[in-house]
């Protein structure tokens, strides 16, 4: 995501007054200390911003494969069934469109640093 240190990094002066927006919580979830935990023992660094979210992807996509027949239909009927899920990035819940609804926070670049300029409810 755009969100990291390391676009900072590499845009450098070139950030300033970039807008974004970035879901919350992210990386705030109850399970998200032993991810971090764990994140930092096999990779030897801090997980990026989006990495929660993608383990907790990958971890609801496992749940769905063993529930499922495997096929498209199938993983698809998994998922809309999963209920809530409880992960590292906090908590997902499908609605009858398969969309989440995540509150965000929109933030602005100034003097290369992030600066959280709002919230809202998707």
């Amino acid at each position: 995501g755009i969100k990291d240190p390391s676009f900072l990094e590499t845009a450098g002066s070139a950030a300033n007054d970039v807008d974004l927006t970035v879901t919350v919580p992210s990386g705030e979830g109850l399970k998200f200390a032993q991810f971090k935990k764990d994140f930092v023992a096999k990779f030897g660094k801090e997980p990026g911003l989006f990495a929660s979210e993608s383990y907790d992807a990958i971890m609801m996509l496992k749940k769905a494969l063993e529930t499922s027949d495997g096929s498209g239909p199938g993983i698809k009927q998994a998922l809309d069934n999963l209920g809530v899920f409880v992960g590292a990035a906090g908590t997902v819940e499908f609605d009858e469109f398969g969309d989440i609804n995540k509150p965000y926070d929109t933030f602005t670049v100034r003097n290369s640093q992030f600066v959280r300029i709002g919230s809202a409810e998707a």
